[in-house]
């Protein structure tokens, strides 16, 4: 009750010290809102910034697909290319091993028939037609062996070279299977 009935000077303080407390209210809750703002303002900041991580997390995610599926294309295209090289190597070491049966037939046809000097023909033979004939037979032998062989080296030299594609698509292959060091 002595509050209610304060003198005018006293009520004016009153007043004042009122209006203080509600300008300090005021400025706190000004303070707040600028605190607020500065927080919404970082945790926009931070938003943007998780956008763009999250993007940037996405592309590399896209690009690391793109190259495993490359990869993969890749690792198809050799290991057809490792089947071709499997399949004629294969036809080629056949062959290798069919022409060098061939040169030994022959060669043991000659080692057990022998084969006569030129003289020896032409004594043995009764014309000499024969002995041209024959003579012309030793000749395509002679040809026929030394193109077999020329074969046989060939195909050697070839089956080497297959070797190395073998061996280095069978590279190419692990390397891409067990992926980058």
């Amino acid at each position: 009750a002595a509050t209610s009935r304060l003198s005018p000077p006293d009520s004016v303080k009153a007043y004042e010290k009122r209006i203080q407390e509600q300008e300090q209210k005021l400025k706190d809750l000004r303070g707040e809102i600028q605190d607020l703002r500065q927080r919404d303002k970082e945790l926009v900041k931070k938003e943007r910034n998780a956008a763009t991580q999250l993007r940037g997390l996405e592309k590399e995610a896209a690009l690391t697909a793109d190259l495993l599926q490359q990869l993969e294309t890749k690792q198809g295209r050799v290991e057809l290319q490792l089947e071709g090289i499997r399949a004629e190597h294969d036809r080629a070491t056949e062959q290798l091993a069919q022409r060098k049966r061939q040169l030994a037939r022959t060669l043991r046809a000659m080692y057990i028939r022998g084969t006569p000097t030129p003289a020896e023909v032409v004594l043995r033979t009764a014309s000499m037609r024969y002995a041209l004939s024959h003579f012309k037979y030793l000749g395509l032998v002679a040809r026929n062996n030394a193109r077999l062989l020329e074969e046989i080296r060939r195909e050697e030299q070839y089956l080497a070279t297959t070797d190395a594609k073998l061996t280095e698509t069978l590279f190419e292959i692990t390397s891409y299977a067990l992926g980058p060091s």
